[in-house]
This record gives C-alpha cells, structure tokens and sequence, in this order.
C-alpha cells in the first residue's frame, strides 16, 4: 500500500517522463494506492498562485481541482483524511523541513503504514519510521510542477 506525494500524483495522472516507468508501474499495478486530502489541498493552494498547470491548463479554480479528484477516483485511489492524530504529529517529526505539507503526509504514513512514494529527500530526516519508495534527482524541488497532458491519459 503506497501514498502519492503530490509531484508524483501529478506525474502520474499526467504520464510526465519525470516518473521512472518502474514507479509508474507499481502505482498500475498495486492493489491499493492512497491519495492524502493534503495532496489535493497542496494542488489547490499552489494552483491558485499560478505554481501548478496540468494539461497545459492552469490550476485556478475549483473545477479544476475537482477535475483532479474526479481522475483521482476513476484510476481507483483511495483518499485518506487528516486526522486529530496526524496534524498533533506532524509537527513533532524530525528534522528542519518546515514543509507542512510534506509533515503531514509523512504523519499520514507513518500512522497509516504506508509507503510514501516520493523522490523528495527532505522526507528522508523527519522519521526512521517513514518508508519511502523512490529516491528521485536531488534537484526535485526545482523540477518543474507544470504538466502538459490531460488527465485520464495514463494506462
């Protein structure tokens, strides 16, 4: 059982190169692939700054992010909500990274048993309980966020 960081969400439903095939592969094929609602409220909070596009259009409004949950649902995910439990960890965690989206999923993982799929290494200090699946370029963070296909195009 795995949960989708929100680059990765992105890549995926976008089929964007930046995702090796391998990851791709195993979010296809696992029985169960978790999407946190902190995804999609990352999605919404950075779209409306102009930080996110997919499919070439950008994420500025509420249909579009609906549009996202609505893909989400027909690829099968499962959406997990943030509990009293995980916002009372989240800021506990180890490490500097002050991200408290980042903080919160990895809560999430941590209390759900999950692995976090996610090639961002500042996961990789809040926890020695955090697995995560896919270590990515160390230049994630200045990868680019904006996809150019529509959602519904990966197999």
């Amino acid at each position: 059982m795995m949960l989708l960081d929100t680059h990765v969400l992105i890549w995926y439903l976008t089929d964007d190169p930046l995702l090796p095939q391998e990851i791709k592969g195993q979010i296809s094929s696992a029985p169960l692939v978790y999407v946190s609602t902190v995804v999609i409220w990352e999605i919404a909070i950075k779209g409306s700054l102009g930080k996110f596009s997919l499919g070439g259009k950008p994420i500025n409004s509420r249909k579009a992010v609906d549009d996202i949950v609505r893909e989400c649902v027909n690829q099968q995910f499962e959406f997990v909500a943030v509990s009293a439990s995980h916002a009372a960890e989240a800021p506990f965690l180890k490490s500097g990274h002050k991200d408290p989206f980042d903080r919160l999923l990895a809560a999430q993982a941590i209390q759900q048993g999950l692995s976090l799929v996610s090639g961002d290494t500042a996961f990789d200090g809040l926890s020695s309980s955090l697995r995560r699946l896919w270590i990515g370029p160390p230049s994630l963070k200045k990868a680019p966020q904006k996809a150019t296909r529509q959602p519904g195009t990966n197999p």
